[in-house]
């Protein structure tokens, strides 16, 4: 996810622990417990848009969504949906969302949601694409390639020095996927006549795992072209700073740096992503449809306290996060429909296991407790 503020990213977090626990909720239950889910994440791809408002039927999964921001998966029973887009805030106005449209979704298939096209001309569209999340053990990198930059013919995407092509888009499409070794590159988008339309220095593809790399931006004018990268599984590799490089356009002015993130920041981002299946074992167990594990106090915690049913599947690993509640640092699990903190001063006693106070939390950052 590509926020500017450790506290923006932590509230975009909290919004999704909250839409799932809404689409746990409200949406149609499983019809059997151990039957994995569909996933779906969202990125915004509106080059114009100031930011928008999602919703699957009448739940809202993704608040004020910046352009260039790739979700994290949420978690849903297979069936029929509505997919529908806002500008900001706008959705109380009821002819004002920019795309309307029902999908059905497979379990246990992961999609992505690429809302694309320009608010401005009223080309707003959304392209629903299957994830490719499995991984095969090898030292490859599995990349696919999206073009979301509007009015473009077809372009390709490549390697620098070895020009291996990655992938060909039109305009709103993305490629299948291609195997490269894993290792850092040079990114290259080429036009139709060969020339350069942005390219990102010191890209690191890591082994065993699915990557996406979406052109994002304008051809011309503000926001400059952009390549978005993101590992969608495995463990992605720690990217150089400042990486990311863009051809100057001289209609266009000096492209704004990308703001620093903090190292709370990373360790959200690297929370949630999934993790290579393991063995699993009286401690510790792996679940594919989340791609996460469960261990310990909180596996424990998990299955006195109702387990699939009433927490969901596990959505990040266990990591540090500062509680908003009281400023101190709790080793930490986010589920679809909870949050387990782990209080070693009530270690031995029931509380030694927690449930985050989400809803104050949130109450808190939008400053209205």
């Amino acid at each position: 996810m590509r926020i500017g503020t450790s506290r923006a990213l932590r509230t975009a977090l909290y919004g999704i622990a909250l839409a799932g626990l809404l689409l746990a909720i409200i949406l149609p239950t499983v019809a059997a417990k151990d039957t994995p889910p569909f996933r779906v994440r969202f990125l915004n791809a509106v080059p114009d848009s100031a930011g928008v408002d999602i919703f699957i039927d009448s739940i809202q999964v993704a608040n004020n969504a910046p352009f260039k921001t790739l979700g994290t998966y949420l978690s849903a029973p297979e069936g029929n949906y509505e997919l529908s887009v806002y500008p900001a805030g706008k959705r109380s106005q009821s002819a004002a969302y920019v795309y309307k449209r029902a999908f059905f979704f497979h379990a246990p298939k992961d999609y992505s949601i690429i809302v694309l096209g320009r608010q401005a001309d009223n080309s707003v569209d959304a392209s629903v694409e299957i994830d490719r999340n499995t991984l095969d053990g090898s030292n490859n990198t599995q990349v696919r390639f999206g073009n979301y930059l509007p009015g473009t013919g077809t372009l390709t995407l490549s390697t620098g020095g070895t020009n291996t092509v990655l992938g060909n888009a039109k305009a709103g499409q993305t490629d299948n996927y291609t195997a490269i070794a894993a290792g850092t590159y040079t990114l290259v988008l080429y036009d139709g006549n060969g020339g350069v339309v942005t390219k990102s220095d010191g890209v690191m593809f890591g082994a065993n795992t699915t990557v996406s790399v979406f052109a994002l931006g304008l051809s011309s004018g503000t926001p400059a072209p952009s390549l978005l990268v993101n590992t969608d599984n495995g463990t992605a590799p720690i990217q150089p700073t400042a990486t990311p490089t863009t051809v100057p356009n001289p209609s266009a002015p000096p492209p704004t740096a990308p703001a620093s993130t903090s190292s709370a920041s990373a360790a959200l981002r690297q929370a949630f992503q999934p993790v290579p299946s393991i063995a699993n074992t009286d401690t510790k167990v792996f679940y594919a449809a989340t791609g996460h594990t469960l261990g310990g106090v909180f596996k424990t915690y998990w299955e006195q306290h109702g387990g699939l049913a009433q927490f969901g599947y596990p959505i990040t690993e266990e990591y540090q996060e500062v509680s908003l509640t009281d400023g101190k640092t709790y080793t930490t699990q986010y589920f679809e429909r909870a949050r387990f903190e782990e209080h070693p001063e009530n270690k031995g006693t029931q509380y030694e296991v927690l449930q985050g106070l989400l809803g104050r939390e949130m109450f808190k950052l939008l400053g209205v407790g």
